[in-house]
Parts: structure tokens; C-alpha cells; sequence
């Protein structure tokens, strides 16, 4: 369900053109924002709490674990965000699971199952027994898993 929070309020994040983001500090969610990260819909990563990142590192304790946040980045290319929509595909009531075969299909833009191939552009992040990563980093360590989301 975390997760699902993060895709949209990036992608309304990037449409109303701010330069940072400020999302839930978790284990799935900093995956998820290194994944992107490496993809290059973000610059950067950094924790902080809810007013702001951090400009000295401050450890998450108890007691602050409520107020500790993520800080990413966004890019934009001549003006324009770089990520132009993020539309989650597994949900928590419907996981997609793809083997690393069905993955590389998916990749190269065929339909697997009921979910239409990758376009042109388009990337996916993967859920897999490693932690969350790209689709091409899956395919490359032959692994399969849960597709999360499609973002070009």
C-alpha cells in the first residue's frame, strides 16, 4: 500500500513541477527510489525529516521514526519533468508475477498474461528475492518476481 502512496505523489509531484519529494522512510521505499535512481527519474536521495532533508546526518531512532522522511530529487530535461507518468501494475490484492523468461518478453514489448509489453522508452521496477530493481538489472541476474510499476 506504501508503495501505491509513492507512485502517485511522485507523479503529482513532478506534474505540479516541484523540485523535491518527500516520501515515507521504509526499507521497500528507499528500494524503490534507488531503483529509480539508477533508471534516472531522480537525482538524488537523501533523508531528512518532515520539514526538510537533513544538513546533518541525524540518526533514526524510536523516538524520531515517525518524523523521518525521504528526500528525492526530481529531474527535469529543458523545463520538463523527465518522468511523465508511473502507474503502479501488481496491487496488494492482485500481484503480477513474472519468471525471468516471461520478464525478458515483457521487456521487448509483448503481452504477458494480461499485461501489455513495455513501449518504447518505457522501464519497469521489479520486486524480486534480491530487493526491488529494474527490469533489465532482473533479466540480467535471471531473476523473476513482482512487477510494481511501469514508468516512462
Amino acid at each position: 500500500m506504501q508503495l501505491h502512496f509513492v507512485f502517485s505523489h511522485l507523479q503529482n509531484s513532478f506534474r505540479a513541477g516541484k523540485a523535491m519529494a518527500c516520501v515515507p522512510n521504509c526499507r521497500s521505499v528507499l528500494e524503490l527510489s534507488a531503483a529509480l535512481y539508477h533508471q534516472g527519474f531522480i537525482s538524488s536521495i537523501q533523508r531528512g525529516h518532515l520539514q526538510g532533508p537533513d544538513l546533518v546526518p541525524t540518526p533514526t531512532t524510536r523516538s524520531n521514526v515517525a518524523e523521518r522522511r525521504l528526500w528525492l530529487s526530481l529531474k527535469y530535461y529543458e523545463g520538463k519533468p523527465v518522468m511523465q507518468y508511473i502507474r503502479g501494475v501488481s496491487k496488494p490484492s492482485r500481484k503480477v508475477y513474472m519468471t525471468p523468461s516471461e520478464l525478458i518478453n515483457f521487456s521487448k514489448g509483448r503481452t504477458v498474461s494480461f499485461v501489455r509489453g513495455l513501449e518504447p522508452a518505457e522501464a519497469a521496477v521489479v520486486e524480486t528475492k534480491k530487493g526491488i530493481m529494474g527490469v533489465e538489472d532482473a533479466i540480467r541476474e535471471q531473476l523473476g518476481g513482482s512487477v510494481l510499476c511501469r514508468m516512462k
